[in-house]
C-alpha cells in the first residue's frame, strides 16, 4: 500500500480515529489490517520526502534514512522512488 504521508496521517486519523501524527503508530495500525486473500501479510511503507521511510511488518517498525542527492542529479522530481506495489 502507498500513500503520501500528508495524505495518510489526515485520511487515517478521519476513518479510523486515530488521535495521532505518529508515522511510526500509524504504519503499524495499517500493518495490522486484515487481507482479503490472507494468503500475504500486509507490509507498510510510508515515504516522508527527505524525511525517513518507515517500513511496518510483523508488528515492527524500521526506519530508513534518506540519501538526499544533490539538484543536479534529480532527473524525475515526481515521484522518483515512490515503491509501486
Amino acid at each position: 500500500m502507498y500513500l503520501q504521508y500528508y495524505i495518510l496521517c489526515e485520511w487515517f486519523k478521519l476513518i479510523w480515529v486515530i488521535q495521532t501524527d505518529d508515522v511510526e503508530e500509524i504504519a503499524l495500525k495499517i500493518s495490522q489490517w486484515p487481507k482479503a486473500s490472507g494468503t500475504y501479510k500486509r507490509i507498510t511503507v510510508i515515504t516522508q520526502g527527505p524525511d525517513p521511510v518507515v517500513v511496518a511488518e510483523d508488528g515492527k517498525v524500521k526506519k530508513f534514512p534518506v540519501i538526499l542527492l544533490p539538484k543536479e542529479k534529480l532527473v524525475d522530481t515526481n515521484g522518483a522512488g515512490t515503491p509501486s506495489i
